[in-house]
């Protein structure tokens, strides 16, 4: 067993070490959304707006999918629970 002393220190060092961690994902959140208008205004630059129209198409399919899988498979599975 680690004595008391010892677990306090590694209990101090782990907690610096996560708000550390904890500040730079904070950081890295904040800039994201900064780095994906800066993708998204040279793909255009150098594709044309051909880039905007298959991105759309991209979203729209995906909430479509998760649409579907929403009313197919978690109804049918709510209907088999009977909930």
């Amino acid at each position: 067993a680690i004595p008391e002393g010892k677990r306090s220190k590694i209990n101090e060092g782990l907690d610096q070490i996560s708000e550390v961690l904890f500040a730079f994902i904070n950081l890295v959140m904040k800039l994201a959304p900064i780095g994906t208008f800066g993708a998204v205004a040279y793909s255009v630059g150098s594709s044309g707006s051909a880039v905007l129209i298959a991105l759309t198409q991209l979203v729209l399919s995906f909430y479509a999918v998760v649409f579907l899988f929403i009313v197919v498979v978690l109804g049918l599975v709510a209907r088999l629970s009977k909930f």
